[in-house]
């Protein structure tokens, strides 16, 4: 059976992907959860299709020193991920204006 909670971490779905939330992905949607259930629904239902197909139509790749990373837009959401080795790791998740300032600040 599918979890629909975005806290735990490693999750098998139908095939044998597994999806994993960095710690800033899985903070967010907790905070997102608290505030606005129905996006935070709809962003969990969206990543849980990605085990099915990583690269789902309307999934780009991203530029620069991220390049191995991938994107895919939820509503006014973008969730930021990389496939390695059979797993799907969710590395950030927010809305669109911000999620590319704060990955352009790390390191």
């Amino acid at each position: 059976m599918r979890q629909k909670s975005p806290a735990s971490k490693n999750r098998v779905l139908r095939q044998n992907m597994q999806i994993e939330y960095f710690p800033t992905a899985e903070k967010y949607l907790r905070k997102l959860l608290k505030s606005n259930t129905a996006d935070a629904e709809k962003i969990v239902n969206k990543i849980e299709l990605l085990a099915e197909n990583p690269a789902p139509p309307g999934a780009c790749k991203m530029r620069g020193k991220h390049k191995n990373h991938m994107r895919i837009r939820i509503g006014d959401f973008r969730a930021v991920y990389f496939v390695e080795s059979g797993r799907i790791k969710i590395t950030d998740i927010g809305p669109r204006p911000t999620i590319y300032r704060k990955r352009s600040r790390r390191k």
